[in-house]
């Protein structure tokens, strides 16, 4: 249905929408589609009835008893050390400076497209060079920070050097990480990001392709393929010592009206 119509019915027959997000249900758990997933796709549909000034055409109370519960903590595990390292045996200079990237620094995948060489600044600290990461959130402007190690910021500097090999003029608003065919993707050669879509492919068949995941496999895997990293850098941390409040900093949570102290 496209959102209008969800919006008429919801305003001429709202109880024939209700059955139909129902029917809508049951069709997602016959496909093991977990209760959180189902609980979002729900809320969708929820927040364009509030937008429409629709709210209270459906009862939201009884849909959300009919509906699975969601999982609070999440079974995946971090990946391991021997498993990254795998992962870099088989990556491109391209895939092996994301990795590092992801892995150091914390950050979303859905970031990465909005950062450009500027937001990388380099840091010394006692004789090694390093960087601090000024991490869009979105293209809204807002930030945080996070830091990358000194392994990552070299990846990242040969990933550079082999880009302007190929003649590509870096600027500080040249994207951290293009599409692969820079030449062909834009007027007069200009590189696009990769978009968060396309990076998530390509790590799902490294994955494959360093014999970690088969490709017959079913959907639930013990580590994901991409968010793992953002866990395993959360795990690094915390098995160091790291306090909560600098880990959740890092990650670029949100620490309620303490962060404006902290």
């Amino acid at each position: 249905m496209e959102p209008n119509d969800v919006i008429e019915v919801a305003r001429d027959k709202p109880k024939n929408l209700e059955q139909l997000l129902l029917h809508f249900i049951d069709w997602l758990k016959d496909r093991d589609v977990s209760g959180s997933t189902i609980r979002q796709h729900v809320q969708a549909v929820k927040h364009l009835l509030v937008m429409n000034d629709l709210e209270t055409a459906l009862n939201w109370d009884k849909l959300s008893r009919l509906m699975p519960k969601a999982r609070k903590i999440g079974l995946d595990r971090a990946p391991t050390k021997e498993e990254i390292r795998k992962l870099l045996e088989y990556a491109d200079i391209r895939l092996k400076a994301l990795i590092l990237l992801l892995c150091s620094s914390g950050i979303r995948i859905g970031s990465v497209e909005y950062l450009k060489w500027r937001h990388v600044k380099p840091v010394e600290y006692k004789g090694q060079k390093l960087a601090k990461l000024i991490v869009p959130v979105s293209k809204s402007g807002e930030t945080y920070t996070t830091f990358i190690t000194p392994e990552a910021y070299e990846a990242l500097l040969e990933y550079r050097r082999m880009r302007e090999a190929e003649g590509e003029e870096i600027t500080p608003e040249s994207p951290l990480i293009r599409v692969v065919k820079w030449s062909k993707s834009g007027a007069k050669g200009v590189p696009l990001p990769a978009s968060s879509k396309t990076l998530r492919n390509e790590l799902h068949k490294l994955w494959e392709k360093a014999g970690l995941r088969s490709k017959t496999g079913g959907k639930l895997h013990e580590v994901k393929a991409v968010h793992g990293f953002r866990k395993f850098f959360a795990t690094r941390l915390e098995n160091a010592g790291v306090g909560r409040l600098i880990v959740e900093a890092l990650l670029g949570h949100r620490i309620s009206v303490i962060s404006n102290y902290f």
